[in-house]
């Protein structure tokens, strides 16, 4: 019954890969490296995690990540991200921190406060350093065996740019974790969605 349902959303997630595909929805820009994810484990899914997030990009194509809740209410996690642009190797990191509301309901699982800062170094060009700080809310859906969230966010950066976010978590023997992902970011009227998959190992 739970792989039947998370078959089910599987299929859903492909096809809104493929209604998103037929729009006018940008999924790619040279800019994109600019915006910073959105990227969660839940408290009762793992503690601890470890693992790679991956895109399908041409500039990068995977991105390290490690998550710890320090309490049921508050948690760290941060990526390390290589990227090459013009032949040229540069690092992206990013850090969150952020604290949960936790609720008492059969579904609806948690309210999420993050606040995300992004870096991006260039090798050679000090001056063109990318930073930006996201304010974001992300709130935890459980159906059965099957954790959704979907988040908005503000990001404070010369773009001003609005995030938002979804995903589907499932777990497989309480150690493998595997999460389907939309990162959307609005910037001056245009839409850009980046898909991601994202492989966990619950330490």
């Amino acid at each position: 019954m739970k792989e039947d349902l998370f078959k089910k959303i599987l299929i859903l997630g492909l096809l809104l890969n493929n209604i998103i595909s037929g729009s006018d929805i940008i999924l790619r820009s040279s800019n994109e490296y600019d915006y910073i994810p959105i990227d969660f484990i839940p408290y009762n899914v793992s503690k601890t995690s470890i693992g790679a997030n991956f895109y399908n990009n041409s500039y990068s194509y995977y991105e390290f990540v490690a998550h710890n809740w320090f309490t049921d209410n508050l948690y760290f996690s941060g990526s390390f991200r290589p990227i090459s642009v013009e032949n040229d190797m540069h690092i992206k990191y990013n850090l969150c921190i952020g604290y949960a509301s936790n609720f008492n309901s059969k579904f609806f699982k948690s309210l999420l406060f993050n606040f995300n800062y992004q870096r991006l170094r260039y090798e050679n060009t000090t001056d063109d350093d990318y930073k930006g700080i996201l304010y974001s809310l992300l709130l935890t859906i459980k159906i059965r065996s099957i954790w959704i969230f979907p988040s908005y966010g503000k990001v404070d950066d010369k773009y001003n740019t609005n995030q938002y976010g979804f995903g589907i978590l499932k777990s497989f023997n309480n150690k493998a974790l595997v999460t389907f992902g939309l990162n959307g970011y609005l910037n001056q009227g245009k839409d850009l969605i980046i898909p991601y998959i994202s492989l966990r190992y619950n330490i």
